[in-house]
């Protein structure tokens, strides 16, 4: 059947490229392989097949430094969102709920580190990527089975004093301010850094309020706003030529209230703590990473009407040690990795005599310890052939301490375990000059979040009894770089089509009428299937850009499509540098109608109300209409001094009202998109 599928999509590729070529549209993503190629300076970077992604056996999209500078928005997934098959879900007018999905996938099948660090975002209805953008360094986007996530990883970065120096000084300091007209909002950031012989430093704070959101025509978004404040200190120690030591402490925290129930004020702090060691040595056997985090994060939710008081804590802590050895004609990466998960719920609710009581049994603690070893060997066997096999081999482990059934019994008492060997294997070969191909085969175990497994969020209904989830990803692709194409012109374009099979994925069902948000239960075996295709042209000042995407998932054992899927997009870009100093883009982003849903499933008519299987009615129906947005960007940097930068855009330029995710029970302003908005950044070193 992969294979049906994959011919039918290379059919539809055929089909596509010779309007791609004919009016030389591009990528979001610009190919560069292992070795350097010149590239626009406004383009994301993709890499393919290069050592520097031990964790994965697929390519990379990389947003760096200069590009997250000039982008005006605040937030992680406003800049990931225009790259193929990335996607946002969660309160669409709300910061700290959005999160990123990857091919169909949420966070729970998503790695994503700071600093080396990895991050386990488990609180319900919360978003995973409050750092401000300002803060980040590089930020690189995996698609497919990696670092033991079943969609994908997301590699963050943040800045060090390295990066923000001027040439020939030791001290410094930026200054950002930014606007955005839609919900009145403002951000203010202050960096200051400094590099004294072998020690090296850079603090930052940033502060941003909101107003209410207006999504499109004009319709103001009830209990939108929310305020954020964040930090980040870094210092770095040169040990010797060779060996750098380094501390880097990041904090956050805001208020906001949960859009789609307005009587609940929530508030969250963070903080992430990562010590870090890298030793380059001259042997070409070592090169060393090693990183000890601890992360924790702290969710409080009061309800204004009862006085109710939720609060959840997180606590992440482990370590990682990861090595690269150059052997024979290639590359090789291997290392361990442990890292352990708690949470902590409390809940507060006010008795009938007005005494402030607490129901462990309700909220339970839990525990989830993951260790893993992993070995990846990256060589050459001809000019035009390489080879990149993997071993992957985890343990997860769950327990609970005070979780019960819902008779009252103990469960999860005794930890529960999983262990796999993941096996991968990639081959890249180049047929022709400027082709390259790949197939690639990469299995990943994906443990439930502590969220699923114990705690409810008043919403949910958890279930100690879940499985971890097996991914099996197959993938086939290609890149095809041209150039004297139209005089100077350079061309590139890339597809890829992929197969992923989740055995024991984490699905709903709603057969429980008093948890109205579903009950989390293991399915046998989805598929989610789909492609990328991209193509990208420069020609001097001029850069053109576009893509097409689809994603597609099924239930392999009810025949039903899956919820929450991302409606198949293009997307078309054209910049230009209108002078040396002064460059504009035009984005267009088109969505199709969503039609791909369950017909079929569990439902329940009303709070308390028996449930049934069968059509699900209008309250359940996640069809999406089509939609079409227009972004304009401008940067700007006056030839008189280096060191003032300025970035404006209109997005939503037609005030479009539209959804990335319907939901019928609900008022449009509580889930639309952002509706037009005049948006600046400024940017001053001194």
């Amino acid at each position: 059947m992969i294979l049906l599928y994959i011919q039918a999509e290379i059919l539809l590729f055929m089909k596509l490229i010779p309007l791609a070529l004919a009016i030389n549209l591009a990528s979001i993503s610009y190919l560069v392989t292992a070795e350097e190629t010149s590239r626009p300076e406004l383009e994301t970077v993709t890499v393919i097949g290069s050592s520097n992604s031990y964790e994965s056996l697929q390519s990379i999209d990389t947003l760096d430094m200069s590009e997250l500078n000039r982008n005006e928005v605040m937030w992680l997934p406003d800049a990931l969102k225009n790259m193929p098959n990335i996607d946002i879900a969660g309160d669409s007018n709300n910061p700290m709920s959005r999160n990123i999905t990857i091919r169909g996938l949420d966070r729970q099948y998503i790695a994503i580190t700071i600093d080396g660090a990895r991050h386990n975002f488990n609180a319900t209805k919360s978003g995973s990527f409050t750092q401000p953008m300002n803060l980040l360094k590089q930020v690189d986007v995996v698609r497919g089975a990696s670092s033991g996530a079943g969609a994908g990883l997301i590699r963050m970065e943040t800045k060090s004093a390295a990066d923000l120096l001027q040439p020939g000084k030791n001290m410094g300091g930026q200054i950002q301010l930014g606007s955005r007209s839609n919900n009145g909002a403002e951000n203010a950031s202050l960096s200051l850094f400094t590099a004294q012989g072998k020690w090296d430093a850079l603090v930052s704070g940033a502060r941003t309020t909101t107003q209410n959101l207006n999504v499109g025509e004009g319709v103001e978004s009830p209990s939108s706003e929310m305020h954020n404040s964040s930090s980040l200190t870094k210092i770095g120690y040169q040990l010797t030529p060779e060996q750098k030591l380094f501390l880097s402490h990041s904090s956050t925290s805001g208020t906001d209230k949960r859009t789609r129930l307005d009587t609940e004020t929530r508030e969250r702090f963070a903080n992430n703590l990562v010590l870090g060691y890298d030793w380059q040595s001259k042997s070409k056997w070592l090169d060393l990473q090693a990183r000890l985090y601890q992360n924790k994060s702290n969710h409080k939710v009061t309800d204004t009407e009862s006085g109710g008081i939720t609060e959840d804590i997180h606590l992440t802590k482990g370590l990682s040690l990861t090595n690269f050895s150059s052997i024979s004609r290639g590359v090789a990466s291997y290392g361990i990795e442990y890292y352990e998960d708690s949470i902590e719920p409390k809940v507060q609710e006010f008795t009938e005599d007005g005494v402030v009581g607490t129901d462990p049994t309700k909220e339970p603690q839990g525990k989830l310890k993951t260790s893993a070893l992993f070995a990846l060997y990256d060589f050459a066997v001809t000019d035009n052939l390489s080879v990149l096999p993997s071993l992957r081999f985890d343990q997860v482990s769950m327990q609970s301490d005070d979780a019960v059934d819902v008779d009252g019994n103990p469960v999860g008492r005794n930890a529960s375990s999983k262990t796999q060997l993941s096996k991968g294997l990639r081959i890249s070969w180049q047929p022709l000059e400027g082709l390259t191909t790949h197939v690639s085969y990469s299995e990943a175990l994906v443990a439930p979040r502590l969220s699923e497994l114990y705690v409810s969020g008043k919403g949910f209904e958890p279930n100690p009894g879940l499985k971890p989830v097996q991914a099996q990803n197959k993938e086939v692709g290609l890149v095809w770089a041209q150039s004297g194409l139209f005089k100077n012109g350079q061309n590139s374009v890339k597809l890829n089509v992929f197969d992923n099979e989740l055995k024991n994925y984490i699905g709903k069902e709603y057969s429980n009428p008093d948890y109205k948000d579903g009950s989390y239960k293991n399915l046998d075996s989805v598929r989610i299937h789909g492609f990328e295709l991209s193509d990208h042209y420069v020609n001097g000042a001029l850069a053109l850009d576009a893509s097409f995407a689809q994603t597609v998932g099924f239930d392999t054992k009810n025949k039903e499509y899956l919820f929450d899927m991302p409606s198949d997009k293009f997307r078309f870009s054209a910049q230009w540098s209108l002078q040396d100093n002064l460059t504009s883009q035009i984005v267009v982003n088109h969505a199709l109608a969503l039609t791909r849903v369950p017909a079929y499933g569990w439902f329940a008519e009303g709070r308390g109300e028996p449930s049934q299987y069968g059509t699900l009615p209008e309250k359940h129906d996640q069809t999406t209409a089509a939609w079409t947005t227009v972004d304009l960007h401008f940067n700007y940097q006056p030839q008189s001094t280096e060191n003032l930068a300025m970035n404006v855009s209109i997005t939503n330029l037609t005030d479009r009202a539209y959804a990335n995710r319907y939901y019928a029970d609900e008022e449009p302003s509580k889930y639309y998109e952002e509706g037009r908005s005049v948006n600046m950044n400024l940017a001053y070193n001194f």
